[in-house]
């Protein structure tokens, strides 16, 4: 998750690092649960929408939602930039 926030903060995008859920309660541990059963994923909240993904899954989706070109290139003729990123991005999960 660090590295989400930190692809945030490198493009100027403003984010609140907050827990909408208690994880100390019962009932928030529940809650939480039931967004993320296996709490192994990471956890973001865009438009009042909770999105559970792997961090290379977020990344690549925030840099296409925000059009972040800096960091992951989209222009034709960027192909073989996004292609290394994107190995990059899974070889760090392993």
């Amino acid at each position: 998750m660090r590295t989400v926030c930190n692809i945030l903060e490198f493009s100027g995008i403003g984010y609140l690092d907050e827990n909408q859920f208690d994880l100390f309660s019962e009932t928030g541990w529940s809650d939480y649960s039931a967004f993320n059963p296996s709490q192994s994923q990471p956890m973001i909240t865009i438009n009042k929408q909770n999105v559970v993904a792997d961090p290379a899954t977020l990344i690549q989706y925030l840099c296409r939602t925000y059009k972040l070109e800096k960091v992951y290139p989209m222009k034709s003729g960027k192909e073989d930039s996004r292609r290394r990123i994107d190995a990059l991005l899974k070889l760090s999960q392993a």
